[in-house]
């Protein structure tokens, strides 16, 4: 297993949601922290790493249950005839004696026998059983365990990272809008300015007391203003399609109007600089990874620890299906498995996990250097 991080996916965004942040704490409620919080909630990217999430904390109740000892029901029935027998001379051995006992007892009571054949296949026989297994000591399981936990823990911080990420477009999507809206309302006055100045050359033009040029003058103005507000209009209808989007709301869905406050800007200065870059996911996120990492290292490492097993079976076994108090059966032991050679391969491998964990421990450090970076310029 290797850890591999896209880490400039993950901090790509670092100024914008810094500002977003600081921003939305100082707004307060509004229409726009509705649309956050009902994208957060129907997102239908969300929907789907909560999906993840959920496998994650399923596959880490799976390592957990290895602890616990397995029970199986086994049972199979075999018979057959012909191929290889043991032949007994059962005969041979003690007919002599037979034949001397009945000469000193002068009767019959010591019959002659005839040597006996024993197949190797067994006629109507069956053998069924309960097959319990509980692991003493296997190291692999404890590690596992530990990975699985870390994985959900990096299920959780990816999600929150996709949150806030989701939250910022959101918010970037409104504002785009009621810039949008409010450029057409802008580009709307000032067309009906320019119409009603174009009305007025074209009026001086007719009673002898205007120009022609002043009249192509407006007119160019009217046509250069319906042009802007045409793309006004169309980019208003693409900031709401997108808010829609990802909010998981049908694109041709009305937008909430609000009106945008002008903003302390000390306020938000003082707010970035006590962002404590420390706490943040992305950091968080690798450090699981690093976890992860030291957790197959040490499994590298305890490849020599022995793996003990105790087994437990109660069954029954006999021929031509005879259940009795001879048929029953109870078998316990313990197993154990020592790896004594590999060729090298787990040399190999513990070298591996150690330059991964190296690489690691440099994105950690590389990463924390970019968010302290991107702090201080968005304060800037």
């Amino acid at each position: 297993m290797k850890f591999k991080l896209n880490i400039l996916r993950q901090i790509r965004l670092i100024v914008p949601v810094m500002l977003a942040q600081v921003a939305a704490s100082l707004q307060g409620q509004s229409v726009v922290d509705d649309y956050v919080r009902y994208g957060l909630e129907n997102n239908v990217v969300v929907q789907q790493k909560n999906i993840s999430l959920q496998q994650s904390v399923n596959a880490l109740e799976d390592a957990k249950s290895y602890f616990l000892p397995s029970v199986s029901f086994n049972g199979s029935y075999t018979t057959g005839q012909g191929g290889r027998a043991l032949e007994f001379p059962v005969g041979d051995l003690l007919n002599p004696v037979y034949s001397t006992l009945n000469a000193l007892t002068q009767t019959n009571a010591f019959p002659q026998i005839e040597n006996t054949e024993v197949n190797f296949f067994p006629t109507n026989y069956y053998d069924v059983k309960i097959h319990t297994v509980m692991p003493l000591l296997n190291t692999d399981i404890i590690q596992n365990t530990n990975i699985r936990s870390e994985q959900v823990q990096m299920q959780e911080t990816e999600l929150l990272i996709y949150k806030r990420e989701l939250a910022h477009q959101i918010q970037t999507a409104y504002y785009n809008y009621l810039s949008a809206a409010t450029a057409v309302t802008v580009y709307e006055e000032a067309l009906v300015l320019v119409t009603e100045n174009l009305n007025v050359n074209t009026i001086l033009l007719k009673e002898g007391k205007g120009l022609p040029a002043q009249v192509n003058r407006a007119e160019s103005e009217v046509s250069s203003l319906t042009s802007q507000l045409n793309d006004a209009k169309n980019q208003m209808l693409n900031a709401g399609y997108y808010l829609n989007f990802l909010i998981n709301k049908p694109l041709t869905e009305n937008i909430l109007m609000d009106t945008i406050t002008e903003m302390d800007i000390q306020s938000v200065i003082n707010n970035i600089s006590n962002l404590n870059v420390l706490n943040r996911e992305e950091l968080q996120l690798i450090s699981s990874g690093e976890r992860i990492q030291q957790s197959l290292l040490k499994m590298e490492q305890q490849y020599w620890v022995p793996q003990v097993n105790a087994f437990l079976d109660l069954g029954a076994q006999a021929e031509d299906l005879v259940v009795d108090a001879d048929s029953r059966y109870f078998l316990v032991g313990v197993q154990i498995d020592v790896p004594i050679y590999q060729g090298g391969r787990n040399t190999n491998a513990k070298s591996n996990a150690t330059l991964d964990l190296q690489n690691t421990v440099l994105t950690y450090n590389n990463t924390l250097q970019q968010l302290q970076m991107s702090g201080q310029i968005a304060q800037n």
